[in-house]
This record gives C-alpha cells, sequence and structure tokens, in this order.
C-alpha cells in the first residue's frame, strides 16, 4: 500500500491524537485548519465525507462552543476507521471514547445526552454498573413523565425549567418510524407548558 508524504503526515496527527499524545483541543485547531486532515479523513468513506467535511453545523458546534459527547465520539471512531484501514497499529487512549463504550446502552433513550453524562455514569456508584431498569428507574425519577417517556424523532431535547430541573413529560403527538413531525410537550412548575417540535 502506496501512503504519500501529505497523507503520513496526517496519519500521523491522527495516531498522536487517539493515544493521547495531543489533546484534543490542540488536535481540533489543526483539524479545521488543514485541508488534509479533513481530506483523508472523509475520502475513504462517503458517509463521514457528508457528515465531517460537508456538515457546516459539526465544524461550527466543535469549534465555538464545547463539543457534544456524540460527536466527539464519531470523531474518534472515524479516526479508527481510517487508521484501520490503513493498517496503521494504534493504541486508543480516549478517555471519552472508552467510557462511551461501557455506558452508552445503559443510559435511557429519552435522556439528554453528553460528555459530562458518561462521565456522570462513571463516577455514579464508583463505575459499579447495575441493570439497565435501574438506570431507568433512576433518570426517570429526575425526566419525570405523566405516562410514558418521549420516543424522540431526533436527539432528545428534554428542556430545563427556570430552576434548572427538568421539566414535566406530558404527551406527544406521533411516534418515531411512523410520523415525519412531531410535537412534544412538558409541564413546567408554573403550569406553563413548553412544546418541542421535531423533523425527520
Amino acid at each position: 500500500m502506496i501512503i504519500f508524504k501529505r497523507e503520513k503526515n496526517a496519519l500521523l496527527k491522527f495516531k498522536q491524537y487517539i493515544e493521547g499524545e495531543m489533546d484534543f483541543d490542540t488536535f481540533w485547531q489543526e483539524y479545521i485548519a488543514c485541508g488534509d486532515l479533513m481530506k483523508y479523513l472523509c475520502k475513504f468513506d462517503q458517509r463521514r465525507r457528508e457528515e465531517f467535511l460537508i456538515n457546516n453545523d459539526f465544524i461550527n458546534y466543535f469549534y465555538n462552543g464545547k463539543p457534544a459527547f456524540q460527536l466527539k465520539v464519531g470523531l474518534q471512531a472515524s479516526i479508527m476507521a481510517y487508521l484501520k484501514k490503513r493498517k496503521i497499529k494504534f493504541e486508543n487512549k480516549t478517555k471519552e471514547y472508552v467510557l462511551w463504550e461501557k455506558w452508552n446502552s445503559y443510559i435511557p433513550d429519552f435522556v439528554p445526552c453528553n460528555e459530562s453524562m458518561y462521565y456522570f455514569m462513571e463516577n455514579l456508584d464508583n463505575g459499579v454498573r447495575h441493570s439497565k431498569k435501574y438506570y431507568r428507574d433512576y433518570f426517570s425519577k429526575i425526566y419525570q413523565y405523566v405516562k410514558y417517556y418521549p420516543r424522540w424523532l431526533q436527539m432528545c431535547e428534554w428542556p430545563m425549567d427556570d430552576d434548572g430541573t427538568p421539566t414535566k413529560f406530558l404527551y406527544q403527538t406521533g411516534f418515531p418510524n411512523k410520523h415525519d413531525f412531531i410535537e412534544y410537550w412538558f409541564l413546567k412548575k408554573d403550569g406553563t407548558k413548553i412544546k418541542i417540535e421535531q423533523y425527520d
């Protein structure tokens, strides 16, 4: 397999980040400033090309604020897939991806999930895992609902009350796989209703 110098340099940057030799902020600054890093990461997979190279929301969100955990893990997964394709040996030392693998399936779908949630799960009961029902019951006390929890069409957008606690979920006007537009209704402590709209 022939790898030219520019791609070798990109592979080295990806390897340094995945193996913990470069922190995320430093890597991201180089990533958004270097066309080669984007090009070589995306060209081997059209789906990732659309997700990482063309999607400006992804780039802006990472650049202007703290990255959402799912997107950060998605970037790490793409880097590892690219290194494997190029037969580059590496040891994954990105703590986020390790925590994602450990806790992702234990967090209920109706709960807002970001980077802090995985660290929270790791610290809860000192990293001892319980059943999925245990965590569903645990979060159901925090994210309350009247009869059923929300089945989100997209990512969870559970609104917060004025005091920073989750509002109570009332109902939704449709369900995923059956509707491409759903309204989600929540209730604040003062009786005000909040509507969240999601489109497929």
